[in-house]
């Protein structure tokens, strides 16, 4: 329960953030990231999203706190894993 509170609390705090612009969501998820991956103790996190068509999802957000690196646009086909 400790960790929701304080995952709650991350994610309130990053979206009060002055400096970033709305408009770039590269820094911004960057920032959701690194806390996120704090607060959980976690080393890496992604955000995944189906295509229209859902035979694909694409990464809109990966962080991987090990190298402190933000990236985006890793694909996974639905008939490499269709499981």
């Amino acid at each position: 329960m400790i960790s929701d509170i304080n995952l709650l609390e991350e994610l309130d705090n990053v979206s009060k953030l002055h400096f970033l612009d709305r408009n770039d969501i590269e820094t911004l998820m960057l920032e959701f990231g690194r806390r996120i991956v704090a607060v959980l103790k976690i080393e890496r996190i992604n955000v995944w999203l189906f295509t229209a068509d859902k035979d694909r999802i694409v990464s809109i957000g990966e962080y991987d706190a090990l190298t402190n690196l933000f990236s985006k646009d890793s694909t996974i086909l639905k008939k490499d894993i269709p499981n």
